[in-house]
């Protein structure tokens, strides 16, 4: 079910870029947003740190981690 769901929203998105090109610039966009979000939530995981302990480490305020990383 999953799967049939994620192939829909796929097919979805790929048709609504081809009728609106500006699309396909803000899927991609918020495609790396995620990307990046799951990658920073991954590396404070193998760090085993806190929101408030990871953004010291990175130089970031807490509040910064949080937008980034929604838990």
């Amino acid at each position: 079910m999953e799967k049939e769901i994620m192939s829909y929203i796929a097919n979805y998105i790929q048709k609504n870029i081809k009728k609106n090109p500006k699309l396909a610039k803000e899927y991609q966009r918020e495609s790396l947003n995620i990307d990046a979000a799951v990658i920073l939530r991954d590396m404070r995981d193998d760090l085993e740190m806190s929101q408030k302990e990871f953004a010291n480490y990175v130089g970031k305020p807490q509040s910064t981690i949080a937008k980034i990383i929604v838990r």
